[in-house]
């Protein structure tokens, strides 16, 4: 099995932390951003009501686009903060702990969507083998990732990149994650570009832009949205076989 691997441990350090934003005040991005996700995956979720399971839903917007179409949704997370803010927010049902280590019962779920996980997940091996037999035969699991292949970013970056840091543990391009998931019993549906809303904040954090965001915040830009068509993420659709 190939599997691109890095150390992310060369890149870290106090300095990774410049420009900090609060986690919870970019819940307007990701509520835009799940939206956004919905509508492209909507031929799937529009069939009939589904049962839905979200992998690292962090604050569940996912879930509550889902659930406001009728489908019956749980998430699994290992932050507590994230289980009650679903909770009191959305009415979202999110249960605390890791997936491979939770009890869930086989062919339970429609549909699988891990977004915005898998490179940060280090046993990827027991992770995906926890996964298929949950799905309900010719189930989706759906996932998104940061292709590597043809990331202008990355290469005008290099060892800048925020992806060369904790906790990412993988990367990959396109072609080794259609064989990973062939291996794990998944096959390849569908791919299609990930459009994420950010704040201007949070992506020149990420890709080091300190004078922007200076300026961004002396302008009071700085918590301003907009949607990132050049984020290099793609979704794949793969059904259980």
């Amino acid at each position: 099995m190939i599997i691109a691997a890095i150390c992310s441990a060369k890149n870290s350090g106090k300095s990774e932390i410049w420009g900090y934003h609060d986690f919870f005040a970019d819940e307007v991005c990701r509520l835009a951003t799940s939206q956004k996700r919905y509508a492209k995956l909507r031929q799937i979720f529009e069939k009939h009501p589904l049962d839905v399971m979200k992998i690292g839903p962090a604050t569940g917007t996912f879930l509550h686009v889902a659930q406001q179409h009728g489908h019956y949704v749980l998430g699994c997370d290992v932050s507590s903060r994230f289980v009650e803010y679903a909770k009191t927010h959305y009415q979202v049902q999110i249960d605390q702990g890791r997936f491979e280590q939770m009890p869930y019962a086989d062919e339970q779920f429609d549909v699988i969507l891990l977004f915005n996980v898998i490179e940060n997940v280090p046993n990827q091996v027991e992770f995906l083998h926890a996964i298929h037999p949950t799905l309900k035969p010719g189930g989706y699991f759906i996932l998104n990732f940061f292709d590597m292949q043809h990331n202008l970013i990355a290469a005008l970056q290099k060892s800048r990149y925020f992806l060369y840091r904790p906790p990412v543990c993988y990367i990959y391009t396109m072609p080794v994650m259609r064989k990973v998931l062939e291996k794990f019993g998944f096959t390849s549906i569908k791919t299609f570009r990930d459009i994420r809303y950010l704040h201007l904040e949070k992506i020149a954090t990420l890709l080091g832009w300190r004078g922007i965001l200076s300026v961004a915040r002396v302008l009071k830009l700085s918590r301003v949205h907009c949607p990132m068509y050049a984020y290099p993420s793609k979704i794949l659709i793969t059904q259980k076989q």
